[in-house]
């Protein structure tokens, strides 16, 4: 499965980093969608990719997400199954007993600092080297639906305080 997975990241990814790195409010919108399984108002969607415009790494931004009280929240508060999810939403796969309590008695040497958990679990994936947006790649997130309804890259980067949606 890890194999097929694999040619799946190799066809798809540079398509995915293409279109993100030139639209970043649709890299946002796709974290609310595939992470937090909502639909992000527009205040939210515009912080964010200020914030990606601002220079903010994408792999920070995903980290954020992650490790949000409201993922969190959503998973019970329970450290070993935000554990297990967070493993799932980086990796696509089941995790192993021995991969979720490693990473769970991380997570309390840490002292419940999710944030840094999970930049670590991003940064220790070999197979989301480099933008790491596989996530993404949702059949909700493929669908029509997958822009923010009329925001514009170019209103945020310009300063444009009208209402972009």
């Amino acid at each position: 499965m890890r194999n097929i997975l694999s040619c799946l990241f190799v066809i798809v990814v540079p398509v995915l980093v293409r279109a993100e790195a030139d639209d970043p409010s649709v890299y946002v919108y796709n974290l609310y969608r595939s992470i937090l399984d909502r639909q992000p108002s527009r205040s939210e969607v515009e912080l964010w990719t200020r914030n990606l415009l601002a220079g903010m790494k994408p792999d920070e931004a995903r980290a954020s997400f992650l490790g949000s009280d409201e993922f969190y929240y959503q998973k019970g508060r329970d450290p070993q199954t935000f554990v297990m999810e967070t493993l799932q939403a980086i990796t696509w796969s089941q995790p192993t007993t021995t991969e979720v309590r490693r990473w769970t008695d991380r997570l309390t040497a840490l002292r419940g600092d999710r944030f840094a958990l999970v930049r670590e679990i991003l940064g220790a994936d070999p197979l989301l080297e480099g933008q790491r947006v596989l996530h993404v790649i949702r059949a909700d997130v493929h669908s029509a639906h997958a822009r923010p309804a009329g925001l514009r890259v170019e209103d945020l980067r310009a300063g444009d305080r009208r209402d972009p949606l």
